[in-house]
């Protein structure tokens, strides 16, 4: 080839029209641009399935842990009671549930006590009753708010990549022997099938958990999948954080406050609706240090 490259663009040039179906350099013939769709299709086919089974599967799996989580499931319960608790003889007493946007306020709900909120509290409460809970990033290791796509734009990218393996698969099917399209296809289409076929069946247990999820933590309103998703994650870090904070010399602390002169049982994140964890008997009166560590903390929705 000349130094300037020419020859190289020469050759690409025929083989531009030996794919697309051109006869001696006249041009492209017929169904040219779906042969030359279909070559895309076969050297980009790698990369483009890549960008959507890793997020997928990860997202299947978040979704399905967060779904089966017993240990998610019993801490909402132990909020609820904790909360139903304070909140005793006030309008807003016995909630069934907690509005699933609202569980980040329980980190952010302080006390009288720096540094101390109600999500603190309930680690606490936790460790003393149900310390199993405390296990709960062993139930969601593939719960992480960065793997979390949003599902519908993987949807889409897979709807689209199968509709153009049918395309491909069209003309390999029209292809003659020695064709350099077939060649090529031959070589990935069988590959690209299995794949195809095992994303779809990974997006449809996706689903699966998505209604799951739904069943058990939406509530009434319509929420996105991934707001959902990212309300439960969210605590889910905030109550592992509280935990690490209640290792070091907080418990010594809470149990040397001193009683409170008042009681605020009026402010919670706390709802009379919602769809999170009904109240099935983990009660805070029902522990040793619950009705005393009320006496002491008083705790408000103002966050700092």
């Amino acid at each position: 080839p000349p130094p300037d490259g020419g020859g190289v663009a020469v050759v690409g040039e025929m083989l531009l029209i030996a794919l697309a179906g051109g006869v001696g350099g006249a041009g492209l013939g017929a169904g040219g641009k779906e042969r030359l769709k279909a070559m895309a299709y076969g050297l980009e086919f790698d990369a483009r399935f890549s960008a959507i089974s890793k997020p997928l599967s990860l997202i299947e799996k978040g979704y399905a842990e967060l779904a089966a989580s017993p240990r998610l499931m019993r801490l909402l319960q132990h909020l609820l009671a904790i909360v139903n608790f304070l909140n005793a003889r006030t309008p807003i007493e016995g909630a069934a549930g907690l509005h699933v946007e609202a569980l980040g306020l329980a980190a952010r709900t302080p006390s009288n006590v720096p540094g101390v909120s109600l999500l603190h509290y309930t680690a606490m409460h936790i460790l003393k009753t149900d310390p199993d809970i405390l296990l709960l990033e062993d139930d969601t290791p593939h719960a992480q708010h960065p793997l979390l796509h949003p599902l519908h734009p993987l949807e889409e990218a897979l709807a689209s990549l199968r509709s153009e393996h049918a395309a491909a698969a069209f003309c390999l099917s029209q292809s003659r022997q020695g064709d350099v399209l077939r060649e090529r296809l031959q070589r990935v289409m069988p590959r690209a099938s299995k794949r195809i076929e095992s994303a779809v069946m990974s997006l449809g247990r996706a689903r699966k958990a998505m209604e799951r999820l739904k069943q058990l933590y939406a509530g009434e309103g319509a929420q996105k999948p991934e707001d959902l998703v990212a309300a439960l994650v969210g605590f889910r870090d905030d109550f592992i954080a509280c935990v690490q904070d209640n290792s070091s010399s907080r418990d010594k602390v809470l149990t040397q406050v001193a009683p409170s002169v008042g009681r605020n049982r009026k402010r919670s994140s706390a709802s009379a609706h919602g769809g999170v964890a009904s109240d099935t008997g983990s009660t805070a009166s029902s522990h040793e240090g619950g009705v005393g560590l009320r006496d002491r903390i008083v705790f408000s929705e103002r966050g700092g």
